[in-house]
């Protein structure tokens, strides 16, 4: 019986499909090399970095370990992949790829982490111990600040789950009425004096009229900023009459479609998932100017915010501000700070940095601290949360 013998035909598609496969091997090797492929994901957390080779102290276990991880992290085109599968899984299978989102209705997604569904299905209420604890904590901020002349302010800015709960899911439902940021206001309100001003009504409010909240992230937008900044600046006048709101007239509403938020993003699907982004342009040229502080500065302070902005209206007889913030108030800074002589904005969440308040004797010092965060027990000098 004949053997047939291969054509020539037949073996140049045999070799091409063997240089094709080999190929396919190493494409990833060289988009390694290369870096080709260096877009990146939101991933909120630091990317395995390269294996050290330390001769001296060299452990094959360990090394292999650190290289494992810095191949998964940096894979060639992994970031491409990635991308490629959340846009498959969320279409085909309406499933976001990141745990930490979910989708909402009409086009909105939301947070998923498991304490801010706790949180807002009211699953794990506050002790009465925890509220004498958050009481007593702001109580001695602003007895230290009162001892030297300054005012203090507390609010807390809401979830988008608080504001929009409409857009949930059918299956989030609360087990109870009272979320902890009910039962902290409600416990000042009777135990306490401090200064606190709830942004919730005002926020609901302008929603009626407008989208005050992004779609595709956790934040409120400009617009939700200005709603807070009112509240705030009706609060203080009591302090400081001088001080007015810009009215809401002075602005002239702007919309922009561009990539999604942060939520978008932990999905690594921002173009997919796009914004459209309202916000305020006022009419008026702004009298504060924002300066970021250099790195060395921010160094120096005994916790490490992610920035500190400074502003001031030179020549001018208004009272300065001290503002400790989480990244709520990035859309705020702008609208308090056209009403103070000097304004510092510190970024770290609840810190109270003794040394620059003793430094820019302010007259007023204001803490934001969002709603998703009041689980974190502040309380203990060992927990800092990290800026965003």
């Amino acid at each position: 019986m004949a053997v047939r013998t291969a054509s020539r035909f037949d073996r140049i598609v045999q070799t091409g499909l063997i240089a094709a496969f080999m190929a396919l091997i190493a494409l990833p090797f060289l988009g390694l090399a290369l870096r080709l492929d260096e877009r990146g994901l939101e991933e909120k957390r630091i990317l395995a970095p390269p294996p050290a080779l330390d001769l001296r102290h060299f452990s094959a276990t360990h090394f292999t370990g650190q290289l494992q991880a810095y191949l998964t992290d940096h894979f060639g085109f992994r970031s491409t992949l990635v991308r490629w599968n959340a846009r498959i899984t969320a279409q085909t299978l309406a499933v976001p790829l990141s745990p930490r989102v979910m989708f909402g209705k009409d086009g909105w997604l939301f947070l998923a982490d498991e304490d801010i569904i706790k949180d807002y299905r009211c699953l794990q209420p506050f002790t009465e111990t925890e509220l004498r604890q958050w009481a007593g904590l702001l109580e001695r901020r602003r007895d230290w600040l009162k001892q030297r002349g300054c005012h203090y302010l507390f609010f807390v800015a809401p979830n988008q789950h608080t504001i929009y709960s409409e857009e949930l899911p059918a299956y989030i439902t609360r087990v109870r009425d009272t979320s902890r940021l009910d039962q902290l206001l409600a416990y000042l309100k009777a135990h306490s004096t401090v200064t606190v001003v709830d942004v919730r009504p005002a926020l609901l409010a302008a929603k009626g009229r407008e989208r005050v909240y992004q779609k595709t992230d956790t934040h409120w937008n400009e617009r939700g900023a200005f709603a807070a900044y009112q509240e705030i600046l009706k609060l203080i006048q009591g302090w400081f009459p001088g001080l007015q709101a810009v009215p809401r007239n002075r602005f002239q509403d702007t919309a922009m479609t561009g990539p999604g938020g942060d939520l978008a993003a932990m999905m690594g699907l921002t173009d997919l998932y796009p914004e459209e982004v309202l916000g305020l342009r006022p009419l008026d040229p702004r009298r504060a100017e924002m300066t970021n502080w250099p790195l060395d500065r921010l160094k120096a302070l005994k916790d490490h915010p992610s920035t500190v902005e400074e502003s001031g209206i030179p020549g001018s007889h208004l009272p300065r501000l001290v503002m400790f913030h989480d990244s709520f108030g990035t859309a705020l800074k702008p609208f308090l700070a056209e009403h103070f002589a000097r304004a510092l904005f510190e970024f770290q969440a609840m810190a109270f940095d003794e040394s620059i308040l003793e430094r820019e004797k302010p007259d007023l010092v204001i803490q934001e601290i969002t709603e998703r965060y009041m689980w974190v027990d502040f309380t203990d000098p060992n927990r800092q949360l990290t800026p965003e």
